[in-house]
């Protein structure tokens, strides 16, 4: 599953449930420590700490209660979708308008930029469609920019279809 940038906070499921209980857990552990008012922790003590913690996080309700609340499992696309829809910017809010030079949305950065940028990726895009719709010739970034996105496609299909098989066996 590839999960668009800046969203793990709304996409992970161990970020959801358990690190968030791993966490709550932790302070209960090492509050009665703190309130003793020692400067210093000792590495047993914490380590004494994050194990009972761990043990209270990690269980199989909250595991299977993250991947629950995301909608991962089971899978529920219109909830995934919403989700993601609401913490990004609309199509409006990306790109108000084509730029002054349209070729400017197919710069290197589009091309190479690992991950890709979300808002130059679309822009990028906008502009390979109204290049499409006027029947005009392609100028040679966009072709560039159409090679690119094909081999990523294909490089995708590829991933997928190995995830496929590791997922099968």
């Amino acid at each position: 599953m590839i999960l668009p940038p800046h969203s793990s906070y709304l996409m992970q499921p161990l970020d959801v449930r358990v690190f968030g209980a791993l966490k709550k857990h932790m302070i209960v552990e090492i509050d009665p420590i703190v309130q003793t008012g020692i400067p210093k922790i000792q590495k047993v003590e914490w380590l004494t700490a994050f194990v009972a913690a761990h043990n209270k996080a990690f269980s199989t309700k909250n595991i299977l209660s993250g991947f629950h609340g995301t909608s991962i499992h089971p899978f529920l696309l219109t909830k995934v979708l919403l989700r993601i829809s609401i913490s990004f910017p609309s199509q409006q809010q990306i790109q108000p308008s084509t730029p002054s030079n349209p070729l400017s949305a197919f710069n290197h950065i589009v091309l190479t930029d690992s991950p890709a940028d979300f808002n130059a990726v679309q822009q990028a895009n906008n502009v390979l469609n109204i290049f499409l719709e006027s029947s005009e010739p392609l100028p040679s970034p966009i072709k560039k920019y159409v090679s690119h996105c094909t081999r990523s496609i294909m490089c995708l299909h590829v991933c997928n279809t190995i995830l496929e098989k590791e997922n099968t066996d």
